[in-house]
């Protein structure tokens, strides 16, 4: 389960989200944001192969909205159609997808578009034989291509030379690769084809993803059978939206929790220094670089180093869930990737004996400026073997919405655990970008976004200077900290006062909202930002075009016609009309006899007769 809370570069305004795992409760998403205004986020539902159903939503600062997706919608999607929800949003926000009923071990956090990569090493639950109970498991791989087309590659690893895979209704026999040329905005997945396998279920974990543009990956395993929704168990899908190749690193923090864990390392080819820590290499060396961790109660929290950035994954299991000896998997974070803010919502939890546990890795002269909610927490602080600079603290927290934030990097983690099992949460991390594209045309005031592609975010202060000495002056700007809304110069709102209500009379200057519009645009509750319709003009959008002009007309504010028509000629003036008239009329006498000039000249008397 990785019910990430988000770093910052979690953010987005776009995310891409399909299931593959067959559904019997409705998922939930959770979408929050930092940004000081409201928004409004769209989630666009595929209906068919051309059409989609939008909801909307508003969500505030600092408070979770949630979004429960109707079943009816999943299981003929995800049978059907290879199409993605889509969410989008004007602003930054954050997605975690809340698997049944909002406890499982299938919740996972979206990755933003902008964060896609190109190379991914996948992980999923491999077990030995199917338990006679009838639970049973298929891994799977699922890749959402993004903005344009791409070209997939699939190696995957296996201990058989052939294996079969199914993609929909077309059976894929494992040679050296697999490769599929993707439209964009779809979806390729990858499943085993039958959960009654002889043999237990086929390795799909250390499969490498290559792909000629940015995609999104959902590794896991969908079981064949599940628990009551509220309680954690052993029955439950095992879902994560895995890190991209470049968010890799070469030291990680291995830490002891209830659960036994298995430890994978990626890519295959791997090596792992664990001096530090007590691991035993797995019984099948031939699969990966696989580790049993040693949970005796000597044994401390260690240092993992690999040779190269590589991912590594701890796989949790317990022998007592009937047969399913793993339970879990969560990418661990290396620690250059550590960030400094993590936002979640602790969930409640229905197991007997159940409590949430705080986990943080900060740098051991770090560890009073550390602040949950605005305030320092008492934690047990414990050391790390292998280790002189990082120490591990721990404490118990509530459920619910909390914020912890620190000047330097650091890593956190939640763990749930009851009398029956264990899981533990990733809180957040901070996404190597694979590409910057320069966005300062878009930018807003403390978005988030490094809108100049020079590494850092919100550097610039509203100033008219170059601050970060870089040739460019207020480029990618930060909250301003003394914009008070009340204070915004007219015809403005929202943050910094960076917002146009131009076309509105007495703008509210939080929200943009307007008393009333001015002539010719409509919608005041959203800042009169749309004209009025065909057809119509002036204020209210009262005017009609065709009693005017007898067509549409030329402007929404005037209402101004295209030509000299009888309706508009009634409203001109009765002398101007006059004048008009008799203007037109020697005109129309000269031109008359100018013809019949021209006409006797071609035509000489007689002609006619």
């Amino acid at each position: 389960m990785q019910q990430l809370a988000d770093s910052q570069t979690a953010l987005g305004r776009y995310f891409l989200l399909h299931f593959a795992c067959e559904l019997h409760h409705e998922p939930v998403l959770q979408i929050y944001t930092y940004l000081a205004q409201e928004i409004r986020v769209s989630i666009f539902i595929p209906k068919d192969d051309s059409q989609e159903d939008a909801q909307h939503m508003t969500v505030q600062k600092s408070l979770v909205s949630e979004y429960q997706i109707p079943l009816e919608y999943l299981n003929w999607q995800i049978e059907t159609y290879q199409k993605p929800f889509k969410l989008s949003a004007k602003y930054l926000f954050g997605v975690t997808v809340l698997m049944y009923a909002q406890v499982s071990s299938g919740s996972f956090m979206l990755i933003p578009l902008q964060n896609f990569g190109t190379s991914y090493y996948a992980v999923t639950l491999d077990y030995d034989n199917v338990v006679s109970n009838g639970t049973y498991l298929l891994n799977f791989l699922l890749v959402m291509s993004g903005l344009d087309e791409v070209r997939l590659t699939v190696n995957v690893v296996g201990q058989d030379i052939n294996i079969t895979y199914c993609n929909k209704d077309k059976v894929l026999e494992y040679c050296e690769a697999i490769v599929v040329d993707m439209p964009r905005l779809v979806v390729f997945t990858l499943m085993e084809c039958s959960p009654t396998v002889v043999n237990g279920s086929k390795l799909l974990s250390g499969t490498h993803i290559k792909a000629t543009d940015v995609v999104g990956v959902i590794s896991g395993s969908c079981r064949g059978s599940r628990s009551d929704a509220g309680v954690l168990s052993c029955d439950e899908n095992a879902i994560g939206m895995l890190l991209p190749e470049p968010s890799y690193g070469e030291e990680f923090v291995v830490f002891q929790s209830q659960a036994i864990i298995k430890l994978l390392v990626d890519p295959i080819n791997t090596i792992a220094n664990t001096n530090s820590c007590q691991l035993v290499d797995s019984d099948n060396p031939e699969q990966r670089n696989e580790f049993i961790l040693d949970m005796s109660p000597a044994q401390q929290h260690c240092i993992l180093t690999t040779d190269k950035p590589a991912s590594v994954y701890l796989v949790y299991y317990r022998k007592e869930c009937g047969g399913l000896e793993y339970l879990d998997f969560l990418s661990l974070l290396p620690t250059s990737v550590y960030f400094q803010r993590y936002v979640w919502r602790a969930l409640k939890l229905s197991d007997a004996g159940s409590k949430i546990t705080l986990f943080v890795i900060c740098r051991d002269q770090d560890r009073e400026q550390l602040l949950v909610d605005d305030k320092q927490l008492e934690y047990v602080w414990q050391d790390i073997a292998g280790s002189s600079l990082w120490k591990l603290g721990v404490t118990e927290i509530t459920e619910g919405f909390h914020m912890a934030n620190h000047t330097s990097e650091f890593g956190a983690y939640i763990i749930y655990t009851s009398d029956s099992t264990t899981t533990l949460n990733i809180l957040g991390y901070n996404l190597v970008y694979m590409s910057c594209e320069d966005t300062v045309h878009l930018m807003l005031p403390g978005d988030l976004v490094d809108n100049d592609c020079d590494g850092t975010v919100d550097e610039e202060i509203l100033n008219n200077q170059d601050d970060d000495k870089d040739t460019k002056i207020d480029e990618d700007l930060a909250m301003s900290e003394s914009t008070d809304q009340q204070e915004c110069p007219p015809m403005t709102f929202g943050p910094n006062c960076s917002i146009s209500c131009a076309n509105c009379k007495n703008c509210d200057k939080e929200t943009g909202t307007c008393s009333q519009c001015s002539s010719g645009f409509q919608l005041e509750q959203n800042h009169c930002d749309k004209e009025c319709p065909d057809m119509t003009f002036g204020e209210n959008c009262s005017g009609n075009c065709y009693s005017k002009c007898g067509e549409d007309c030329l402007d929404r504010i005037y209402g101004s016609c295209s030509r000299l028509s009888i309706s508009n000629l009634q409203d001109l003036p009765g002398g101007l009309v006059s004048s008009m008239i008799i203007l037109l009329i020697p005109t129309i006498l000269f031109g008359v006899s100018l013809l019949c000039k021209k006409r006797s000249e071609k035509y000489p008397p007689g002609y006619f007769e």
